[in-house]
């Protein structure tokens, strides 16, 4: 491996203390996101960050939920974010059939030239419609299935960077993956996921207890103990 596309001792700390950063927010879905997506901008030179839910990847029923940005210009950069959300543009995105037609594992994080090649996607309606329009080009996504969440629910993460800034290079996808990683087994858990505040505080008292301790990883027996029941 080439000594440029090693981690260094500086991005790992770097992306282990985002992933702090993230956790001390982490009763707001919002807040610990928005903060998220500021961080990975900054650790990788990325103009434009994203994150979303997708549910349902392959089929009819594919959608988007709980989407988040980070760094558009102006509104009509928004705007278009809006319209891709609007009219499912991710249905003939090349980067993104490809990216998610043989995803079958847990985490996957992968540069755009890894995906798809070049000259289709500059051909492509997604980049010119959606990319190129908004003055980005190259990017990198990390998608993680979530254990225990919703069947078929993959969190997503999306990092634009400018057409003047060049390609991505292995290390920051590398980084990429590793803070993902870290990331993984906090979700749900001290990292409160969109929707889910509302649902907690509706439940009584005890039951939020045994839920905490079953997102823990304990069972019945040691409930009963730990809660006195």
């Amino acid at each position: 491996m080439a000594e440029s596309e090693r981690l260094r001792l500086k991005d790992v700390r770097a992306a282990y203390r985002l992933v702090g950063e993230c956790r001390e927010l982490g009763d707001d879905a919002q807040a610990w996101r928005r903060q998220m997506l500021a961080g990975l901008r900054q650790l990788i030179g990325a103009r434009v960050a994203l994150c979303m839910q997708l549910h349902q990847v392959g089929t009819e029923a594919e959608r988007i939920s709980a989407p988040l940005d980070s760094g558009f210009l102006d509104t009509a950069e928004q705007a278009l974010w809006s319209e891709y959300q609007r009219e499912q543009a991710y249905r003939d995105d090349p980067f993104h059939l490809r990216y998610y037609g043989d995803f079958a594992g847990v985490l996957r994080t992968r540069r755009l030239e890894a995906i798809v090649d070049a000259r289709e996607w500059l051909r492509s309606r997604h980049y010119n419609d959606y990319v190129r329009a908004c003055g980005l080009d190259d990017r990198i996504a990390s998608s993680l299935r979530r254990s225990g969440g919703s069947a078929g629910t993959i969190q997503v993460i999306v990092l634009h960077r400018s057409a003047a800034d060049g390609k991505y290079s292995r290390r920051e996808e590398r980084l990429v993956r590793l803070f993902h990683q870290e990331l993984a087994p906090m979700l749900g858990r001290t990292l409160s996921l969109p929707g889910a505040e509302t649902e907690r505080e509706e439940l009584p008292l005890r039951l939020r207890q045994v839920l905490a301790c079953l997102l823990q990883g304990d069972g019945e027996k040691q409930i009963a103990l730990r809660l006195g029941i």
